[in-house]
């Protein structure tokens, strides 16, 4: 479900747009944990990249407020 609506956007904004701007969604009053939510971001844009090779979108931002420690750290990972 996630992962579908992290698509969903991906796949809208590459009709009309050359970069988007993700949250790290759900890591608030979801609490949703933000190694998970990381994970399920990255993985989102890299099977985006896949399978639209020839995409329009040029960048991808993923927004973490600077005082958010945990979240900051579960997304150093991924760089």
């Amino acid at each position: 479900e996630f992962q579908d609506f992290i698509a969903r956007c991906l796949e809208d904004a590459n009709k009309k747009y050359r970069s988007i701007a993700f949250p790290t969604i759900g890591t608030g009053k979801l609490h949703y944990r933000q190694d998970m939510v990381a994970s399920l971001l990255f993985q989102s844009v890299a099977m985006f990249e896949e399978a639209h090779l020839t995409s329009k979108l040029e960048e991808v931002i993923f927004v973490i407020y600077e005082k958010d420690q945990e979240t900051l750290k579960a997304s150093n990972h991924y760089y």
